[in-house]
């Protein structure tokens, strides 16, 4: 299976998008900011397997980033 993770900050576009892939018959999600921020943090674990800690603020900047 095959993912892709779309971003606007025209909701209306994003809406668009959700209707065309059901009628495609594909799964379609929109992320709440939690959920994103869910995958981000994931995708930081899997990137950055040092064994170095950082600081909160550091974790914070990383993820806005």
């Amino acid at each position: 299976m095959k993912a892709i993770i779309l971003e606007s900050k025209n909701s209306s576009d994003i809406r668009l998008l959700v209707e065309l892939a059901k009628k495609l018959n594909i799964r379609a999600k929109i992320l709440s900011s939690e959920e994103k921020e869910d995958i981000a943090l994931a995708n930081a674990m899997l990137q950055e397997e040092s064994g170095e800690y950082l600081t909160e603020e550091e974790l914070i900047n990383k993820l806005t980033e």
